[in-house]
């Protein structure tokens, strides 16, 4: 098991760790709303028509990563029709891409693991209009049951980078595991 660590305030957050077990940076609850307009907690309460005015992507998960929200910025992003997403395995149906270890296999290990977390990585879309580069932050929250997460495009230009899968150092790719 990782040992799991925030790289900003340094906090411990995984407890089943051996003492001598590898090192994985991530981002605790309370210092990821400085990296974004808006904490997560507000994101869980706003509204579809206060998420539409965000200037980033959110798409909100339930437990089965059904997709329960999809704002209009990520709706552009993807070129997909809001209606067409909700109630959808996300994963699965919506964005088959970010099945990946990295990403779609992240979030199962965070719900299994039961506690609060948070990962931000840089990921290649797929999308059949283009390959796009887009940082995103994920988040599980535990007493909902549901993840959050937020796409910022970094590269609106970049089409076709050679990068490899589920590589932390470098931005992975939707192609599953």
């Amino acid at each position: 098991m990782l040992k799991r660590v925030c790289c900003r305030c340094l906090e411990v957050l995984s407890t089943d760790h051996a003492e001598d077990a590898q090192v994985t940076h991530t981002f605790c609850l309370d210092c990821l709303p400085d990296l974004y307009p808006y904490d997560i907690e507000s994101l869980r309460r706003m509204t579809p028509e206060m998420l539409d005015a965000l200037p980033y992507g959110v798409v909100r998960l339930d437990a089965e990563n059904r997709v329960i929200d999809y704002s209009r910025a990520e709706a552009e992003l993807a070129r997909l029709d809001r209606a067409d997403v909700l109630g959808r395995d996300f994963f699965q149906d919506v964005a088959p891409c970010t099945n990946v270890q990295s990403l779609g296999g992240w979030v199962g290990a965070a719900r299994n693991a039961g506690g609060e977390a948070s990962k931000q990585m840089t990921f290649l879309f797929d999308f059949p209009h283009g390959r796009q580069l887009v940082k995103l932050t994920l988040v599980y929250e535990p007493r909902a049951d549901t993840t959050v997460i937020t796409v910022d495009v970094v590269d609106a230009k970049m089409r076709d980078p050679a990068v490899r899968a589920d590589d932390e150092a470098e931005p992975s790719t939707g192609t599953p595991a």
